[in-house]
């Protein structure tokens, strides 16, 4: 089974991408947030890594991001 890190922080799209993905036999994996999504793939070692651009700690492009005033 193909292996998915989602990297995304709003709780409906990870509900929503994690049943598409899984009814279509992809063993899907979320991570909420940057510090996460990067020690879940060192851990899940993911065949593909869907990300959101703005995140909270650090965004898709793994660089701070800096929180709302």
């Amino acid at each position: 089974m193909k292996k998915i890190l989602l990297y995304e922080d709003d709780p409906d799209i990870q509900k929503s991408l994690k049943s598409i993905l899984k009814k279509h036999g992809y063993e899907a994996h979320i991570a909420p947030d940057g510090e996460e999504a990067i020690a879940m793939a060192i851990k899940v070692n993911p065949d593909v890594i869907l990300l959101d651009i703005r995140m909270p700690k650090l965004d898709g492009f793994l660089k701070p991001y800096p929180s709302p005033v």
